[in-house]
């Protein structure tokens, strides 16, 4: 259903050109395309840190950006940061946070956040 409305998105939208839509496991569609895209987007925040290395892999060099998402309380800006690091470190790549905010609440004290990180070689 989501990948249905995202189509009509892109659509409404008239980004057609700039945006492609891709539905399926990101386990296999994604490897075939590392280094290809300027942007990615991880909006899952309760499993997108189990993906980094995919997202972080899809940027294209030598630098883009990665939209990563996080559940969490007052920590929760810190702990994604500390993910994302870590895991640009293993793949050697060097990731910065640009800018961050509270998407939604998920609960008393806990909230959905974003933080977007641009992301270089090395």
């Amino acid at each position: 259903m989501a990948y249905k409305y995202f189509l009509e998105n892109v659509k409404m939208n008239k980004v057609e050109d700039k945006v492609r839509p891709i539905l399926g496991d990101v386990r296999e569609v994604c490897p075939p395309m590392f280094c290809s895209f300027n942007r990615v987007l991880m909006p899952l925040p309760k499993e997108a840190y189990e993906y980094l290395d995919l997202g972080l892999r899809s940027l294209k060099g030598p630098q883009g950006i990665l939209h990563f998402y996080y559940w969490g309380g007052e920590e929760a800006y810190q702990e994604a940061i500390e993910l994302v690091k870590q895991k640009a470190q293993e793949l050697d790549l060097k990731a910065e946070p640009l800018f961050w905010r509270r998407v939604s609440a998920y609960s008393p004290r806990k909230w959905k956040i974003r933080v977007d990180f641009h992301v270089t070689i090395g």
